[in-house]
């Protein structure tokens, strides 16, 4: 694999996880919902069949899956970290072309959207893009591979 494709691989990962991490503090939100709203469970006697009940099943449950969410959550903001790091050692013309390339919601035309704000003509916007996907893929498998 290019090194360009590596990094366009490597920013569509970071718009994938960017709304991964709002799907994990919905999840997250709903579990400490029912994790708050469960009802009460008594130790008052001793399980006659040696069990535990279902509610205290399911709250194990949703506790175990919290502290999965959580996690889960914890390694896409190191990763999303790690690439805006990358991101941030660009040269501001790069990493805008990057962004409105890769990571803004999509215009219908980004070259000419880029070239309006930075000034270039279409072709210079593409060599712009083309440098950028390559120094970014030197710069974070460099540091974080």
């Amino acid at each position: 694999m290019k090194n360009k494709e590596k990094a366009i691989e490597l920013l569509k990962r970071y718009k994938l996880i960017k709304q991964r991490c709002g799907i994990m503090r919905e999840k997250l939100t709903a579990l400490e919902n029912l994790i708050t709203s469960a009802r009460g469970v008594t130790t008052n006697r001793i399980p006659s069949r040696g069990g535990s009940s279902k509610y205290e099943d399911k709250l194990v449950d949703y506790i175990t899956r919290k502290d999965y969410y959580r996690l889960k959550l914890q390694n896409y903001h190191r990763e999303l970290a790690d690439i805006d790091s990358a991101l941030a050692e660009l040269p501001e013309q790069e990493r805008t072309a990057l962004k409105i390339f890769f990571l803004d919601s999509k215009p219908q035309n980004c070259a000419n959207a880029l070239g309006e704000t930075l000034g270039f003509e279409r072709s210079h916007i593409y060599r712009i893009r083309e440098k950028a996907l390559c120094h970014l893929t030197e710069i974070y498998y460099a540091r974080f591979a």
